[in-house]
């Protein structure tokens, strides 16, 4: 009968979109959520650090052969070294998420600032890995897929 009312009166109804993320953000519980997520894509990223290594490691023989050795040495160093970051900064996110647990318990409520600014240190230093990580992919499947064509430019040719 409102919506009736309101027509005849001309007056337009909006429906006010829902947020993304919820208004209380700051709560533990979602603070908490949000390192629970950190952790699935941290160790999806394990993985595909492990798929870059394999990757490079195939084509190994193809990279040895061409000027793109040292690149490639270069991004299994990197490889390395991003596999190793992965680890130290899964041990960070699970402590982090033990802390918010106990917050969310009233536990540790006198260093809850404290935790908070960790939250923010911790997201900023998973964005850049992602970032990062982003980056040497890329570096990587090119490197990968000039090698690639270059062999099948041989294999024409013969």
């Amino acid at each position: 009968m409102l919506h009736t009312i309101l027509k005849q009166n001309h007056i337009m109804l909006h429906t006010i979109p829902k947020q993304k993320e919820p208004i209380i953000y700051n709560s533990f519980e979602y603070l908490h959520k949000k390192t629970q997520k950190w952790l699935l894509e941290i160790d999806f990223i394990k993985t595909e650090l492990f798929f870059l290594k394999e990757l490079i490691d195939e084509h190994v023989i193809e990279i040895c052969n061409s000027k793109n050795f040292n690149d490639a040495k270069m991004y299994l160093n990197g490889v390395a070294h991003e596999i190793s970051l992965n680890e130290k900064l899964t041990k960070s996110i699970k402590a982090h998420s033990i802390n918010l647990s106990l917050l969310t318990e009233g536990i540790y409520l006198t260093k809850q600032k404290e935790i908070r600014k960790n939250h923010t240190l911790l997201k900023i230093e998973v964005e850049n890995y992602k970032d990062n990580l982003k980056y040497m992919k890329q570096q990587i499947f090119e490197l990968i897929l000039k090698v690639m064509k270059m062999n099948k430019s041989k294999k024409l040719l013969r």
